[in-house]
């Protein structure tokens, strides 16, 4: 999706740049993208990783007799539970670490730095945006696959077991939708970044239009 920040940015400032200058961009910020992305991992799986083992440690415990068993799954569940909700908090402090990188030129490190000092005046107001956007999104797209889904249906009712050409333009027609809706989610992550952080030219001449001060 990186091509689609400095792209769309580009659009929101009033100007228009190729998508192959958008490639370039993002090309030539390739090696600190990379240095990004790894510490993002490292980020994200450093406490997942001791807590996932501790869970499967205690896994085979479960088929002892209760309550040992009883309380092995049940610790097991919670060391779950809270890795899914570390991963869920970091990976919303680090949302904006590739915009930053990617539009502002931030470094690896500073970009990151840039997206937790962004994020966390803001956290419940941008991960309730975000859930918000995708399901109108997912929402869309169950519309958008409708007409193929009704066909397969149908055509599965009649006793077929699914042709070539129908699983061909069924496959067609899912990637379509996704490629039509795909830009939009760059675009609500390019707002609410802008609506955080704006740029030089949207700072002297006020936010672009679409653009809200997003308000703790």
């Amino acid at each position: 999706y990186t091509p689609f920040l400095p792209l769309q940015d580009s659009l929101l400032r009033g100007r228009e740049i190729p998508f192959g200058a958008a490639v370039r961009r993002v090309l030539e910020l390739a090696w600190y993208f990379i240095v990004s992305t790894a510490i993002q991992l490292l980020i994200l799986l450093a406490p997942v990783v001791p807590i996932a083992a501790v869970a499967w440690l205690l896994v085979p415990g479960a088929g002892n007799a209760p309550p040992a068993g009883a309380h092995a799954a049940g610790a097991a569940v919670l060391a779950v539970v809270l890795s899914m909700g570390w991963f869920v908090v970091a990976a919303t402090f680090q949302i904006f670490a590739t915009p930053a990188l990617v539009l502002d030129g931030r470094g690896p490190i500073r970009s990151i730095g840039v997206s937790v000092r962004l994020v966390g005046g803001h956290f419940w107001g941008i991960l309730g945006r975000f859930l918000g956007f995708f399901v109108v999104l997912i929402f869309a797209g169950v519309i958008a696959s409708a007409p193929v889904s009704f066909l397969t249906a149908a055509a599965r009712a009649a006793g077929g077991t699914g042709s070539t050409p129908l699983l061909i333009l069924e496959t067609v027609w899912s990637s379509a939708v996704s490629a039509l809706l795909f830009p939009f989610g760059v675009a609500a992550l390019l707002l609410l970044y802008r609506a955080l952080c704006p740029s030089s030219t949207v700072a002297a001449s006020g936010p672009a239009p679409g653009v809200e001060a997003l308000n703790p």
